[in-house]
């Protein structure tokens, strides 16, 4: 948790910063950009794999677990559910992301994508899309007008 959070308020892009969350436990590759406010999930940030070339806006957030509570029992229980999140290269993820395998086990946002501010991703999302909203609607593709 500490490191994460020495992480969120290093310089943006610093050595520093990059430092700490290798620390963590967090995979990413070359020429990758975190933005101030940086969250990555404490619980397993080792499920999280970042490729190059990827862009982190403001305040972006990578969580791998969820906690859900049961409705099975009157009493107070819950299930914690670890998933994994893959970003790859040549990603942009706008301020405010959210990225959380609810659905799926496993959350790959492919090769190319653009991700709004504020968006929510839960699913899976294809190569070159570009998307919104939460959950996130597709709006277009890279390099298509």
């Amino acid at each position: 948790y500490l490191l994460g959070c020495l992480a969120a308020n290093s310089p943006p892009g610093g050595r520093m910063q990059r430092f700490f969350l290798r620390r963590m436990g967090l995979i990413f590759g070359r020429h990758c950009f975190f933005s101030p406010k940086l969250m990555v999930d404490p619980v397993a940030p080792e499920n999280i794999h970042i490729g190059s070339n990827v862009f982190t806006g403001f305040g972006a957030r990578l969580f791998v677990h969820v906690v859900a509570p049961r409705t099975d029992t009157e009493k107070l229980e819950y299930n914690v559910v670890i998933g994994k999140i893959v970003v790859e290269d040549d990603v942009f993820l706008g301020a405010w992301a959210m990225v959380t395998p609810i659905k799926n086990r496993c959350v790959t946002i492919h090769r190319g994508a653009i991700v709004g501010d504020s968006t929510w991703i839960d699913r899976d999302m294809p190569a070159g899309a570009i998307v919104v909203g939460r959950p996130f609607k597709v709006i277009g593709w890279r390099g298509k007008n």
